[in-house]
């Protein structure tokens, strides 16, 4: 499922820099809010992380 995400453009620049592949790393900070939250599990997070 596609998300979409609007930062201001400064902040998208600077985590750009600092992280390269910002959409995976938005994906994944997704993926961890939901194991920390409950709302996903270990294995559910795994395939994320590999996908």
């Amino acid at each position: 499922m596609p998300v979409t995400i609007e930062l201001p453009e400064e902040i998208e620049r600077q985590l750009e820099a600092e992280w390269k592949d910002l959409p995976r790393r938005a994906l994944e900070a997704v993926a961890v809010e939901g194991y920390r939250s409950g709302a996903l599990t270990r294995g559910q997070v795994g395939s994320v992380h590999s996908g």
